[in-house]
């Protein structure tokens, strides 16, 4: 990421131990959090506030999301998160532009995504009984917000890990398994894909199609990391959506 909250390595939730950092040449891991911005003013980095994020940022102004991401990266022993709303300029185009085409490799390299699936918005709260989060319920708007998002869907699809805060229970998923608090698991990954990548592709997009965005025109941004990834494996030439070796079946 060309930016990164540089969030420490304590417990110690000081007002000044979080701030937004612009690095170059490190190497180290991170996480990222993956959210529903809601309906709920979300905080945000602008050209007018970066230089004062990158001082510090006060805990109190971190929303209740934000700031148990940054609990669980400290737990973890890790020192960098990503939050797309902090880490990207919201009113600059270019700025967004830029750092939008990065965002599957952001992902995909991540250590772990923490994703706060049931929250609609970015608070979040924990309720006492389980009650099992089946991977295959369809997208549910009440029980899982965040499924319903298209900018979300590649970030889930390339994280090496992702923690899901679900409605009752935390939920893990990687590219081997998932597991969940009420014991129950299901090899994810191998039930969902195919052996042939023109399937596949097909697939995804189907799933992708019924995804929410906030704005129309992000249709192909927000999918354009996938179609990167699946180019690494794939002959032809991607096509806005389209695959040049198979133009034709595709448009069916």
């Amino acid at each position: 990421p060309t930016r990164i909250l540089d969030v420490g390595l304590s417990d110690d939730l000081s007002k000044n131990s979080v701030k937004l950092s612009e690095l170059s040449n490190v190497s180290a891991q991170y996480v990222c959090l993956s959210h529903c911005w809601g309906t709920v003013r979300v905080i945000t980095t602008t050209r007018q506030t970066l230089a004062a994020r990158c001082q510090g940022i006060p805990w109190e102004s971190l929303p209740k999301t934000f700031q148990d991401a940054i609990t669980y990266t400290r737990r973890l022993g890790l020192r960098y998160l990503w939050i797309d709303s902090l880490c990207i300029l919201q009113d600059d185009r270019e700025d967004w532009r830029r750092e939008s085409a990065l965002m599957a490799a952001i992902y995909k390299n991540s250590y772990i995504t923490l994703a706060a699936t049931k929250s609609p918005d970015v608070q979040y709260y924990v309720h006492e009984r389980i009650f099992h989060f089946d991977w295959r319920a369809g997208f549910d708007d009440a029980a899982n917000p965040l499924r319903t998002r298209a900018w979300a869907y590649q970030g889930r699809l390339l994280s090496p890990r992702v923690l899901h805060f679900c409605a009752q229970e935390l939920a893990w998923e990687c590219q081997e398994t998932t597991q969940c608090e009420c014991l129950y698991s299901e090899r994810l990954r191998a039930t969902r894909c195919t052996p042939n990548l023109v399937s596949l592709w097909r697939y995804l997009v189907e799933e992708y199609s019924g995804l929410r965005l906030l704005e129309k025109s992000d249709r192909l941004p927000a999918i354009a990391g996938l179609a990167a990834h699946i180019a690494t494996y794939k002959p032809g030439k991607y096509l806005a959506g389209l695959w040049g070796d198979s133009i034709y079946e595709d448009m069916l």
